[in-house]
């Protein structure tokens, strides 16, 4: 039992993202941080992505429904991707993605990436994000 209690899950809203070490680690990334690290493309997203988290934390992420996964990383990884990728001088992907969908708020452009995320945790490869845009458009 951690000291959050045994149903203490790291991606859900209301505790912080990712535990007290990932406020830590986005404290000593934003003291490292070098001006390359936003990304053009899903691939690459995922991979800055990975590098961010443990892989138990994210295993057990990815063993959720895709849908509960969207949701309990919304307030966490998805703030992160908003906060770091999309609002202040946004990532050649974020552009990519508005010039590809006509109308696309924040909240989405993040949710694609972490959908992306999830396929590629999961075996599967890795979308583009026209492949991704086409999917959700044509639902």
């Amino acid at each position: 039992m951690t000291r959050h209690g045994a149903d203490f899950r790291p991606w859900t809203y209301g505790r912080y993202s990712l535990a007290d070490q990932d406020i830590k680690r986005q404290c000593t990334m934003m003291r490292n941080r070098v001006e390359d690290t936003k990304p053009s493309t899903l691939a690459e997203a995922i991979e800055i992505l990975q590098s961010r988290y443990p892989e138990d934390e994210l295993a057990s992420w990815a063993a959720e429904p895709l849908s509960e996964a969207l949701w309990t990383a919304h307030f966490a990884a998805g703030l992160w991707v908003r906060n770091e990728w999309v609002h202040v001088d946004p990532a050649p992907l974020i552009a990519r993605i508005r010039k590809l969908s006509y109308c696309v708020h924040d909240d989405d452009v993040s949710s694609y990436i972490l959908e992306a995320f999830w396929r590629v945790l999961n075996g599967e490869d890795c979308p583009t994000i026209e492949e991704l845009l086409a999917e959700h458009y044509a639902e």
